[in-house]
């Protein structure tokens, strides 16, 4: 459903997701006792120490909430529960289950799990190796899989779902796109079916990616 760009939010105004406040606000959703809120409010990040609730991302820049508390991302060994809460060096290998550790990077040609690889960046994992990125026309999961400026077509000529994605160029503004399709516009957004220019306030908008910096799209 449409809505219209609009200015974003100040410290306690309404949001939908981060996108949707000014500055360094971000768009609390939920208690600290976990339930969601009927409505989003900017609020300020939180600090190092001070309590969180995970699902509201809403530490200090280059903190996580982990353990319900705001700290500084895990090193090697340390306690993670995705790859975010590791530092630049390491990811988070869940290989027992839902709780991990940080290790670090897998190189290239050696094992992985598509499911979380932890290929060294600029590797993604395909046929269970890591490798380097796609060149068009070669197969893909995702557009993380193909090469800049390209996207992960899963699509057949048709619009029915292709098994295995094919990485193809992204389309130019004003040229057709398919908005099932992530990253398929290059520079613009897919609206309408047609790769569009940001969208200035007022304009008509799907999510906050449709619209110019500093505006977010409020759903009707």
């Amino acid at each position: 459903m449409a809505g219209f760009c609009l200015a974003r939010s100040g410290e306690g105004g309404d949001c939908d997701g981060a996108g949707d406040c000014d500055g360094q606000l971000y768009c609390r959703q939920y208690s600290l006792d976990g339930e969601a809120l009927a409505v989003g409010v900017c609020s300020a990040r939180t600090a190092l120490g001070e309590a969180c609730h995970r699902r509201n991302f809403g530490c200090e820049f280059g903190l996580i909430c982990l353990d319900d508390v705001c700290q500084a991302r895990s090193a090697e060994g340390g306690p993670c529960l995705t790859t975010g809460d590791c530092d630049a060096m390491t990811w988070c290998d869940l290989a027992e289950g839902d709780r991990g550790t940080c290790q670090p990077f897998i190189p290239e040609a050696a094992p992985c799990e598509p499911r979380n690889s932890g290929c060294t960046p600029g590797l993604v994992c395909l046929d269970a190796t890591c490798q380097m990125r796609q060149p068009m026309g070669e197969g893909c999961q995702s557009a993380a899989d193909c090469l800049p400026d390209q996207y992960c077509d899963r699509r057949d000529d048709d619009g029915n779902p292709r098994i295995a994605g094919v990485c193809m160029g992204r389309s130019l503004l004003g040229q057709p796109c398919d908005a099932r399709e992530s990253s398929v516009c290059r520079q613009s957004r897919c609206l309408g079916g047609v790769c569009a220019a940001d969208q200035p306030a007022g304009g008509v908008c799907e999510s906050a990616f449709d619209c110019a910096d500093g505006l977010w799209c409020p759903q009707p």
